[in-house]
């Protein structure tokens, strides 16, 4: 993979303490791809949109990037999805 297509990763830890102090190996598995959630606010500075389109964008599926309900009401956007909507709405000429 070049390096511009690079992920950020998370490391895990590899190996835990137990309760009486010893170290033990953990599951092999090391990497974790990242996809961050971001905020409305974020979004809509990424987009140079305002909250307001991103909020009327949710109301119409397809007219913005995908987005994660809370139960709280508020909602989140994964970078991927951000960057999908951008790719998908790129004039080429």
């Amino acid at each position: 993979m070049p390096a511009s297509e690079e992920k950020e990763v998370f490391r895990l830890p590899t190996s835990k303490t137990t309760s009486n102090g010893d170290r033990q190996p953990v599951t092999p598995v090391t990497l974790v791809p990242i996809d961050p959630l971001l905020t409305d606010f974020q979004v809509a500075e990424i987009l140079d949109e305002t909250i307001g389109a991103l909020e009327k964008w949710r109301k119409h599926p397809g007219q913005g990037p995908e987005f994660v309900p809370y139960p709280t009401g508020e909602v989140r956007y994964r970078l991927s999805a951000v960057m999908k909507f951008i790719e998908e709405h790129t004039v080429r000429h």
